[in-house]
């Protein structure tokens, strides 16, 4: 009820609605509310990143490089659904960052992804679309992974609590190895 009743809120207003959509949970729920509120027939542009075509295909454990083939598995369920591609090839990763941070009065929080957020609003203006859903802040609450908990866990002294957190998140790395890297280092 809550996520539908946010995307109201977010539509309130806007003739030609857009979605910023991945091959996550986060996006992919955003697509469900605005299912549930407007309709599963209706119309709606969707825009998702897709890599470079001379991407090596190399991606960290529990990561997916290329949203594509996850969206489209989504989007058969679908079929009002306008998917856009994106590719950002030759775009530098601070591509319209002065604009960004004149528009937000401050630096953005992850400034890896300016460049695809750029291009995302450009490729909805170009479409015709008077606002960009992005789910994006949704990484940290609604599937927040809890990064940052083990170095809390570790600076109050809850030493078998961390115990157990970092044998459960290790996968194949050392406990030391993942001790450092996780608990450790961030601090």
């Amino acid at each position: 009820d809550l996520l539908n009743e946010g995307m109201r809120a977010s539509l309130d207003g806007f003739s030609k609605p857009a979605l910023a959509l991945s091959g996550g949970l986060d996006s992919s729920l955003a697509l469900t509310a605005w299912c549930d509120v407007r309709g599963k027939e209706a119309p709606l542009d969707t825009f998702t990143i897709c890599p470079e075509p001379d991407w090596d295909g190399r991606t960290a454990p529990h990561r997916f490089g290329d949203e594509r083939p996850h969206v489209e598995a989504l989007l058969e369920h679908y079929p009002a659904i306008r998917p856009h591609w994106l590719d950002t090839r030759g775009l530098a990763l601070d591509d319209k960052l002065d604009a960004i941070i004149m528009m937000s009065h401050g630096a953005p929080r992850n400034a890896m992804h300016v460049q695809w957020s750029a291009a995302l609003h450009d490729a909805a203006k170009d479409q015709g679309c008077d606002v960009l859903i992005m789910a994006s802040f949704s990484n940290f609450t609604l599937s927040f992974d809890g990064d940052g908990m083990l170095p809390s866990l570790m600076r109050s002294g809850r030493w078998r609590t961390l115990a157990r957190e970092i044998n459960a998140v290790k996968g194949a790395n050392s406990f030391a190895r993942t001790w450092m890297a996780r608990a450790v280092m961030p601090l």
